[in-house]
């Protein structure tokens, strides 16, 4: 697993397979982990990246009480490894409403 220096965070993330790129947000409470069981099957025919969010595995630092900040940091790690724009975003539980906030209030680093 590697680990991205974003100001006051450490983000922890991993990659893994080739080809179109997924990303995988966590719901609130679960450390990346949570994909094992399907992280093979998706990485077959896409690259994908998993983040933890602060405080789960070795993601550390402040993050405010808001999914917006979730959301700004999954994009300060996503601009971070250049992802590309047409990278898919899976959202599980809280992930979800990280992923909504994603295409709300940052839309425009993804494909339309």
């Amino acid at each position: 697993m590697a680990i991205l220096n974003l100001g006051q965070n450490l983000v922890e993330y991993e990659q893994t397979g080739k080809g179109h790129d997924i990303v995988l947000l966590l719901t609130l409470l679960a450390e990346m982990s949570v994909y094992d069981e399907v992280i093979d099957v998706l990485a077959e025919h896409n690259r994908v990246t998993r983040f933890n969010f602060p405080g789960f595995g070795r993601s550390t630092g402040p993050v405010s009480n808001s999914v917006l900040a979730y959301a700004e940091l999954i994009v300060a790690a996503m601009k971070a490894i250049e992802l590309p724009k047409n990278t898919g975003i899976i959202g599980n539980g809280f992930g979800g409403f990280v992923s909504g906030t994603l295409a709300i209030h940052h839309g425009d680093i993804f494909e339309n």
